[in-house]
């Protein structure tokens, strides 16, 4: 049994399937776990290990369960789920919990909280209309201050060569 925290895992194969007694509707996904996050970064595993996770998708589960399945690029065929190819390849942050079951003490796997779904379109207006508030330069006020006095004009006139003097040029 591996301890608690966070680990990387690759998917191996995700099925629709049932659970339970009562036949709950879920997507499950194997996945080969090879790391586990360590304050340093991610430690290899002596061994690789498997890991099972359960997305439910029952009317309450359903909007948590599809963000989730639309973070991971799920194709949307339920008869044949497949993820986008930078999912597979990159990997996937999954947390490991111990939890009781029926006296002994078993492993619970879940999506790490990173693979989140987009944020409700109103929360990310006030979001935006704070960050612009912090962006947008204050306005002036009052009228502007008038410019100086123009320079005066020179001449373009290019020099004679003979006034040219080589130990004058600075490069």
């Amino acid at each position: 049994m591996l301890e608690q925290g966070n680990y990387l895992g690759y998917i191996d194969c995700a099925i629709t399937t049932e659970v339970g007694k009562n036949k709950t509707q879920a997507i499950a996904m194997t996945f080969t776990v090879t790391c586990r996050a360590e304050s340093n970064g991610w430690q290899q595993l002596g061994a690789d290990s498997k890991a099972t996770v359960l997305l439910y998708l029952t009317e309450k589960a359903w909007e948590f369960s599809t963000a989730k399945l639309k973070a991971l690029g799920f194709n949307g065929d339920f008869d044949n789920p497949k993820f986008d190819e930078s999912t597979i390849s990159t990997g996937v942050t999954l947390q490991c919990r111990h939890e009781d079951y029926e006296g002994k003490i078993t492993e619970k796997w879940e999506l790490a909280s990173g693979i989140a779904a987009k944020a409700e379109s109103n929360t990310i207006s006030k979001l935006n209309a704070r960050w612009n508030q912090l962006a947008t330069p204050t306005k002036p006020t009052g009228r502007p201050v008038a410019p100086g006095k123009a320079p005066a004009k020179f001449s373009a006139r290019a020099p004679a060569t003979q006034d040219l003097d080589p130990e004058a040029i600075p490069y």
